[in-house]
């Protein structure tokens, strides 16, 4: 296998990729038309709304609390509450959530929330927020398992409310419960709760932008940008929340429907608060909602609430990607290592491809000595255009019309969608996230920090091109600019999926280098 024989693969695949890419993104304007803005009175549940649009939802969008620190007989009590899923931190300033830890197996945890600036009081997860005077101090109440939960509940007042907060935390999901109960005291103004969900961040790992998440009209849980929620909101929202790229804080479950509006608020340009504003209250109210406070993850999700399963972001490969996922998950629990799996998927393939592989070669060496034998007839039957038409319909007859057509790249062709659904895997799956393999490769889903594995795909592609035939400068010049391109290409590519193309570049270079060794 030449030089030009590697480019003209090389090609096909980025002209193939790049021809798809025009063709999806040209079907998608012109079949799927934007969805016009709602300017109807009467708004559906879930439906999405511009500020002002709807009769109900005219009141602007209340993003600010008015605290007061009404004194209490204790100072600060935090609560631990572990289950099989994560660690949870309570604190009675708030009655909130501010600390999260995700357990992710033996030793390994993601810290998804951290303790908030005192003057950052709405950034722990649900926090309650009122107009004016709402209370921050409470007082824990009560701290108990009950079965498969553990029940932990708060009180807290000012001059003209009286709140009780009571956590029901789900030790074998990642399911958490809010039971709400909002009581005004004498003659006060009517009251307006609202539900701060605070984003998951990432501490000490790669921070991906968070962005929001609803229920719309049509029953689809809709993904919102950060940069599309200014001055917009849902109304009577049944599933609404924020997410990042591993972990997602949502409402699933309104059973007194408390929910009237749900708006976000963006700070610093990346933090996105979930706000679930309640109705007016004039008189002691309860409510009880569930939400999902965890990883995406498929198991997860689903057994708390089937729909989120739809945040999982694998891309046009979906389907392939959850089935290599599940095959890497399969064979991580026999080889407890997720590289080991990776290196077994990719030896395993492209061992089963090894006939292919010659096929594909032999079809490229008779396509080479049909072009060969076409020149030299051309060359020596120009002037007797007869003689040449009869010559050229003989070597037709003998090798075909186009000899060994598509079979140079038909290999690459059908590790397309392998390579997409792992590129896809390592990209978005909780589980391949910071997972190790050997010695300095600490991150399969990260780039390769030494830059070994990028070299070393370098190298075994070069000798895999280098063939007895190669020669010149020209071909030596051109094969240089190859290994550029392919390096440059494998620095920007997870850890992960470097190790599967270099151990496909591995088993290819061993393949040539035996069938060379039989021909010699």
């Amino acid at each position: 296998m030449n030089w030009r024989d590697n480019f003209v693969r090389l090609a096909t695949i980025l002209v193939l990729v790049w021809g798809l890419e025009i063709i999806i993104s040209w079907g998608i304007g012109f079949f799927i038309k934007p969805t016009p803005q709602q300017q109807a009175v009467e708004v559906k549940s879930g439906e999405r709304i511009t500020t002002l649009a709807a009769a109900e939802i005219r009141e602007p969008l209340r993003f600010d609390v008015d605290f007061v620190d009404y004194p209490t007989e204790s100072k600060e009590q935090q609560i631990a509450v572990a289950s099989s899923q994560a660690t949870l931190g309570l604190t009675t300033n708030g009655a909130a959530i501010d600390r999260y830890k995700s357990l992710r197996g033996g030793e390994k945890s993601l810290t998804t929330l951290t303790p908030s600036a005192s003057s950052e009081r709405v950034q722990r997860l649900f926090m309650v927020g009122l107009d004016s005077m709402t209370p921050f101090f409470y007082r824990l109440v009560e701290n108990r398992v009950d079965g498969d939960y553990t029940i932990v509940r708060f009180e807290g007042e000012s001059p003209i409310v009286r709140i009780s907060k009571t956590f029901k935390i789900a030790q074998k999901t990642s399911q958490v419960d809010l039971v709400l109960t909002i009581e005004p005291i004498g003659q006060a103004e009517p009251i307006r709760p609202r539900i701060f969900l605070t984003g998951p961040q990432l501490v000490m790992g790669w921070q991906d932008p968070v962005g929001g998440l609803v229920l719309n009209e049509s029953g689809k849980i809709e993904k919102v940008a950060a940069k599309n929620i200014a001055k917009t909101a849902w109304v009577s929202p049944g599933v609404f929340g924020v997410q990042d790229r591993y972990f997602v804080h949502t409402l699933v479950k309104d059973q007194n429907h408390f929910a009237r509006r749900g708006y976000f608020m963006a700070r610093d340009g990346e933090r996105v608060t979930a706000i679930i504003e309640g109705p007016i209250v004039k008189e002691k109210t309860t409510w009880t909602l569930s939400f999902y406070c965890g990883p995406k993850e498929e198991q997860s999700l689903n057994a708390v609430d089937a729909r989120l399963e739809s945040l999982l972001e694998y891309g046009w490969f979906s389907w392939f990607t959850k089935l290599m996922l599940h095959l890497l998950e399969f064979l991580n629990r026999y080889l407890h290592n997720y590289g080991l799996a990776i290196l077994a998927i990719s030896l395993a393939l492209n061992l089963a491809m090894v006939p292919l592989n010659i096929n594909s070669q032999k079809g490229m060496e008779k396509q080479k000595e049909f072009t060969r034998k076409m020149k030299h007839v051309e060359q020596r039957f120009a002037d007797d255009k007869e003689r040449l038409q009869v010559e050229k319909l003989e070597l037709i007859k003998k090798y075909g019309m186009f000899p060994g057509m598509g079979m140079g790249c038909l290999p690459l062709l059908v590790q397309v969608p392998i390579f997409a659904g792992l590129a896809s895997a390592l990209r978005s799956s909780i589980e391949l996230y910071q997972a190790p393999f050997l010695l300095w490769i600490t991150d399969l889903s990260g780039p390769d920090t030494y830059y070994i594995l990028p070299i070393l795909t370098v190298v075994c592609t070069y000798f895999s091109m280098k063939t007895p035939q190669n020669g010149g400068a020209v071909q030596n010049v051109t094969m240089i600019i190859m290994m550029f391109f392919v390096g440059y290409m494998m620095l920007k590519l997870s850890a992960g999926l470097v190790l599967y193309v270099l151990v496909g570049t591995l088993v290819r270079l061993v393949q040539m280098r035996f069938l060379n060794f039989k021909k010699a």
